[in-house]
């Protein structure tokens, strides 16, 4: 996309068009993104036979297009498992759909949570400060920054150039309101129903996921952040309807981390990297045999290779002990996953 488009959210982007492909093909040949030979005929691959298709160009959002362009990508990861088909969804969208049965049920648990007078106090004081909720200064507070780190409260809103506005929820006036600037969304049935139709409001991560998994049963996985959010959004909400003494909703704990990026390497000239899309397009997708092979492993076989990126990236480094790149290549050997190769090389 355009640079002015950076700020846009993905679901209010529009459809990507031939000439912006060919623009930032443009670009590989100039040598703007080098690329070495197999992740150059890799991301040529993706282009022309998942992305350069009429059925994808033909989509008028974004959204629409990269669910089709995943699954596509799903089945040339695995070649030998032809018989499995993802299912890619964007869960906004899935969740503002599912609102607009929950917010005509009184009953309901997301109904309760915007609407229950004695609930909802609750809800905003044990959620606070879990990331991907809010800060206390987003209730009642000052009014909020397009780029400020209080949160959101419950939603998002969609500006008229797409981009993501914080609210903040008001109850000191006769009803309770969702606020940005000087928009004003009353915190009723009707007037979310009506906004999340227009793609006005846009569910936040604590309101998609409390939908999938508590009101709806959903096990959803993730990576790291969502591995410590998710848990900590759910024990929130448990606990705030323990103390409202509202019904508690049905809930089994599990491990949500999907660590399937630990799992896979590419060996390249310069040593394994992680192995993303381009990487396994490269190596072909994944075998029968490495899909058995990673059955059989374990968190802790794979996640000495996220914590040495993590290590470096985040540790600066006047802050590293002496020695600390041989320990790294010491916890890095007892990196335990698969190993793949570009088909284009020899390993």
């Amino acid at each position: 996309f355009p640079s002015a488009f950076q700020d846009v959210m993905v679901c209010q982007a529009p459809a990507l068009n031939e000439n912006m492909l060919q623009a930032m093909r443009q670009k590989w040949s100039k040598g703007e993104y080098p690329l070495c030979h197999w992740e150059q005929e890799a991301v040529d691959t993706i282009v022309d036979t998942h992305i350069l298709r009429p059925d994808i160009l033909d989509q008028s959002r974004f959204c629409q297009q990269v669910s089709r362009i995943n699954a596509s990508l799903c089945a040339a990861r695995y070649p030998e498992a032809k018989q499995v088909r993802v299912v890619y969804l964007e869960m906004e969208s899935l969740v503002a759909r599912l609102l607009g049965t929950s917010l005509g049920d009184d009953q309901s648990l997301m109904y309760r949570i915007f609407f229950d007078a004695n609930l909802r106090p609750h809800i905003l004081d044990h959620l606070a400060g879990v990331r991907g909720c809010w800060k206390t200064a987003a209730v009642n507070g000052p009014v909020l920054g397009r780029t400020g780190s209080a949160g959101t409260v419950f939603f998002w809103l969609a500006d008229d150039k797409g981009r993501r506005c914080p609210l903040r929820l008001t109850t000191s006036g006769p009803g309770a309101v969702l606020e940005y600037k000087d928009t004003q969304i009353p915190l009723q049935p009707q007037d979310l129903c009506q906004a999340l139709s227009t793609g006005q409001l846009i569910p936040s991560l604590f309101t998609v996921y409390t939908s999938l998994t508590l009101e709806h049963g959903l096990r959803c996985y993730g990576g790291i952040f969502l591995a410590d959010y998710l848990p900590a959004m759910i024990k929130g909400v448990l606990a705030a309807c323990s103390q409202a003494g509202v019904p508690i909703p049905t809930w089994t704990e599990h491990n949500p981390l999907a660590a399937l990026p630990l799992t896979v390497q590419l060996n390249t000239a310069d040593g394994l990297v992680p192995a993303g899309s381009v990487e396994l397009m490269a190596a072909g997708g994944l075998t029968r045999a490495h899909l058995h092979s990673m059955a059989t492993l374990s968190i802790a076989h794979v996640l000495p290779a996220s914590l040495v990126s993590w290590y470096q990236e985040y540790i600066p480094m006047d802050q590293r002990p002496a020695g600390w790149e041989k320990e790294l290549a010491r916890l890095a050997e007892h990196w335990q996953g698969v190993v793949v190769c570009p088909e284009s090389e020899t390993c």
